[in-house]
């Protein structure tokens, strides 16, 4: 029997497959597989929350340097480099027989990017300052195309091997990684307390590599993937991409609306990077990153939580309704900036908008794809709100470095009030 990997004018590639026996293959190794990747999801949260990119990366970088610039290439950098290089997961992803492999590998190359970030805060006291600087980023950036290429790719890999109780599946992952987080947050807590700087970064960023290599691990040495998946027919290539784009827009109103919103969301993210900063002038900012980091983490719980049953119930548009006014209202409360219990609101505020924004994106380019091409959605609608948000990155540096970090937050006010009105008009339509 043949399965489609993806269905386009593009020439989707083909793939020969024994259904029964594949059946019979997965429900086999179904209970391993299942326990394997609860295990990776585990050991990866806990990693990944030691490498927050919402709080632990940015204070980091805040201890190299005050270049407001500099700072704000953090979202550049993150943004630009991983939407961009989703282009090379649809490639991935439509020709590869061997979805598993193809993972682990890609996996790996994200705990290389990990690994060099750690290599950077050995470097502090040793080289000069410009230079751990320049190889933070260079780090950092490496790190972000990997996870870029790696985050579609990890989906069609549990999809392979998870054919069944999908949405419980994903509903204990998370639930593990919750778990994961929580135990992460205290380690940060405990190592910003217990150890000075640079060795609190060195020894977090350390433990966060080994869990990070056990995740994969997990993967590598406990799932079991059905072996005999053939491809036949002609590959796609880079060139066969823009048509496989315009696929996805082509007759398509509702994932037009979505990506609108998600271009102008996309911009209105470009102040993340400030938002630690910002608290900090407050409060010290060794205090505030574990202290920040939990509250990131049980916000995130909360609303996924919520969001999910808004979702399932009412629409991807009203997910982003309330996702984008809590932006807003994040926003408002950072250039008040009042110190205290309100500074704890209004990162669990912009927790509530990212994780909506998050959410929606994974649920828009499910249910507005057309046949079986994701991946191809995912890319089209990351790469479109790409080089706004650089251009809106780069500008918010500057405007910070020249005027003040309210201004910027002047700016997301703007951007998620925008995002807020076209999502609250697209949530009373069709499509």
């Amino acid at each position: 029997m043949e399965i489609m990997a993806g269905q386009s004018h593009a020439r989707p590639v083909l793939f020969t497959v024994d259904k029964t026996k594949e059946l019979e293959f997965k429900d086999k190794y179904y209970t391993r597989n299942y326990l394997s990747f609860m295990a990776e999801g585990f050991l990866y949260a806990f990693a990944y929350n030691l490498f927050s990119t919402s709080n632990v990366l940015p204070g980091y970088a805040a201890t190299l340097t005050d270049n407001a610039v500099l700072l704000s290439l953090l979202s550049v950098l993150y943004y630009g480099p991983m939407y961009i290089s989703s282009i090379f997961s649809v490639l991935f992803s439509m020709n590869s027989a061997s979805p598993k492999k193809m993972g682990v590998l890609v996996c790996l190359s994200q705990r290389v990017g990990l690994l060099l970030i750690t290599v950077s805060s050995f470097l502090i006291g040793r080289v000069s300052q410009p230079l751990v600087i320049a190889f933070f980023f260079f780090a950092f950036t490496f790190m972000n195309v990997a996870d870029g290429i790696s985050s579609p790719i990890y989906f069609n890999m549990t999809g392979s091997m998870i054919h069944k109780n999908v949405g419980q599946f994903f509903g204990n992952y998370s639930m593990i990684g919750s778990v994961a987080g929580v135990l992460g947050s205290l380690l940060l807590s405990y190592l910003f307390g217990a150890k000075g700087y640079p060795d609190n970064y060195r020894l977090m960023f350390s433990v966060g590599v080994v869990f990070a290599l056990g995740a994969t691990g997990a993967i590598l040495f406990g799932t079991m993937e059905y072996p005999d998946r053939r491809p036949v027919g002609k590959r796609v290539h880079i060139q066969d991409l823009p048509e496989l784009f315009r696929d996805c827009f082509r007759d398509n109103p509702g994932f037009r609306n979505y990506t609108l919103i998600y271009v102008i969301l996309g911009a209105a993210d470009f102040a993340m990077p400030f938002y630690i900063l910002r608290l900090a002038e407050k409060g010290g900012l060794a205090s505030n990153v574990g202290l920040m980091s939990f509250v990131n983490l049980a916000s995130g719980i909360i609303a996924n939580w919520v969001f999910g049953k808004i979702a399932d119930r009412k629409g991807t548009f009203s997910v982003l309704v309330i996702s984008t006014f809590c932006g807003l209202l994040a926003a408002l409360t950072a250039i008040w900036n009042p110190g205290g219990v309100l500074s704890i609101l209004c990162y669990i505020l912009i927790s509530f908008a990212t994780c909506g924004s998050a959410l929606s994106n994974n649920m828009a380019c499910n249910a507005y794809a057309k046949g079986d091409n994701t991946t191809v959605c995912t890319a089209a609608s990351k790469l479109l709100a790409a080089p706004v948000f650089i251009a809106a990155s780069l500008g918010s540096g500057v405007l910070a470095q020249k005027t003040s970090m309210t201004a910027v937050f002047a700016l997301a006010f703007v951007s998620y009030t925008v995002g807020f009105i076209l999502s609250l008009t697209r949530s009373k339509r069709k499509g």
